[in-house]
């Protein structure tokens, strides 16, 4: 009786160490996401307004892919650009990070 009770806690401590270390490694990977989506947004932020005309761009990187996107604002497109910044794991369908911003004209 008392090694059935031994072994069921170890099972449980075994699948606790399992889901903790899966945790770790999705936070880890969210938090490289989030670093390579915010590296590129101040990239394409800082670039003059004509330097960041509308297109989409993709690039492989280390066990990710970043895909930014540069649209005109539909209320004011002469003046004003949605910039949209994700990072994927490859494979999976939903970013693991998104960051979006508008870029506005410097009108004098």
């Amino acid at each position: 009786m008392a090694s059935a009770l031994l072994v069921t806690g170890v099972a449980a401590l075994v699948q606790l160490f399992a889901i903790a270390t899966r945790a770790t490694s999705d936070a880890r990977d969210t938090t490289i996401a989030a670093v390579l989506a915010e590296q590129k947004m101040e990239e394409l932020r800082s670039a003059a307004f004509a330097a960041a005309p509308p297109g989409e761009s993709e690039e492989h990187l280390t066990g990710f892919v970043r895909r930014s996107r540069i649209e005109p604002l539909p209320l004011d497109p002469q003046d004003a650009v949605v910039i949209t910044v994700e990072v994927f794991r490859p494979g999976r369908q939903l970013p693991a990070s998104r960051l979006i911003t508008v870029k506005a004209r410097n009108v004098p």
